[in-house]
Formats: structure tokens, sequence, C-alpha cells
């Protein structure tokens, strides 16, 4: 007994020792849902949201795109196949220089007749490029960037779940 009460007496001191945090709600990029994945210190939030719910058709505009938010504004972030309305974008991390890594759905095929395949990007000062993979990948995704430009994420082949990670640079 004398155990379990110096654990709880433990919990309980730490936890009033927490720092506090203000919640502040973002709000939602274009009335949909979205989310934030990480933040840099500067202030600057990346996340995803899903496309605007179309009450005609009974669907959403896309199923995610990627997003900035600078504490006013949202920006999306687009795809890395911008004519295709339902390719999908998501953003994983962000360095204090503002470049955001993530992926998004293209098209692989030479001829765009509709293969798709993720990709890692990466977006510098309103630019979103394609990291690439290595000739045996057939997924790739950034996941972070440190401040000296360095991404950090994993590829997979199509028929192997497993994953190796990748550094680009």
């Amino acid at each position: 007994k004398t155990i379990s009460g110096l654990i709880v007496g433990s919990l309980i001191s730490s936890l009033s020792m927490a720092a506090p945090y203000t919640i502040t709600d973002l709000g939602d990029l274009a009335e949909s849902t979205s989310f934030g994945t990480a933040i840099n210190n500067n202030g600057l939030v990346v996340g995803n949201y899903v496309g605007v719910f179309d009450t005609t058709t009974g669907s959403v505009e896309f199923n995610s795109h990627a997003f900035t938010y600078d504490g006013v504004n949202f920006f999306d972030l687009g795809t890395l196949s911008p004519s295709t309305s339902t390719i999908n974008s998501f953003a994983y991390g962000v360095n204090d220089a503002g470049d955001v890594v993530g992926s998004s759905s293209a098209d692989i095929s030479s001829d765009m007749s509709g293969t798709f395949s993720e990709r890692a990007f990466i977006e510098q000062n309103g630019v979103m490029s394609n990291l690439g993979i290595p000739s045996v990948g057939f997924v790739s995704r950034a996941i972070d960037i440190n401040n000296n430009g360095i991404v950090a994420g994993y590829v997979s082949i199509s028929d192997d779940p497993s994953a190796s990670q990748i550094i680009y640079s």
C-alpha cells in the first residue's frame, strides 16, 4: 500500500507542475475538417484538410490537401498534380525557413493516363517539388525537415508492406 501511495503522490505532484498551455482554435480551412501535424519555431503550422462537401453530388471536393497556417491565414499547398482535383497531399513537417515536407499522390505514367502513386514533396517559396523515389520504390513520404534542409522519410515497395528509411539531402 505504501508503494502505490508513493506512485500516486508522485503522479499528482508531476501533474501539478505541468506547464500551462493555452488552447487556440485555428478554425477550419474552407469550412471543412482540418488538423495540424507540425509547427516550427516561428509559429507556422502545417497540416491537412478535407475538401468542401458538395451537397449536389454528395461527395467532397477532394480527400485531403496540405496547408500552412501563419497565425492569420490558411494557404492550400495543392498537390504535385494540380490539374486533377481528386489527388491528395499531406504535410508532415516544417522547418524554421518555412519549408514544408510531406507526400502527394501523383500521376506516374508517362502519358498522364492515371497511374497514381504517392511521392515525397518539399514546398519552398510557394513551389511544390517532387523529391523523387529510388527505382525499387512505389511510395515515398517525407516526414520531417531540419533547419539545414535535410529531409527524413521512407520508401516502400508496392508488394512489400515494410518500409526503408531514406534521407534527402
